[in-house]
């Protein structure tokens, strides 16, 4: 837990962090791969960690808006993928 807390406060405290429109993480699971997909999203590989902060949308009751960080092992992921949002013109 506590790798957990400090690195998702060493990411929100960095400047110019990656943001992509979109993330895939193929997870390697006993005999299968699991697809995880992450939208307007932040990643940093970090030592053997990957990363993934998402912002949280606000709740009625408390109005406060909140980053949600995931951390992988990177022994666990098989590969990623980023997306960048294309602008029509």
């Amino acid at each position: 837990m506590f790798i957990f807390v400090e690195l998702t406060k060493l990411l929100n405290n960095m400047q110019g962090a990656p943001n992509f429109y979109k993330i895939e993480l193929l997870i390697k699971d006993k005999e299968s791969l699991l697809k995880e997909e992450f939208y307007d999203s932040g990643m940093v590989i970090t030592g053997d960690y990957i990363i993934i902060v998402s912002k949280e949308e606000s709740d009625w009751v408390s109005d406060l808006d909140a980053n949600k960080g995931l951390v992988y092992n990177l022994k666990d992921v098989k590969s990623y993928k980023t997306y960048n949002k294309k602008i029509k013109l």
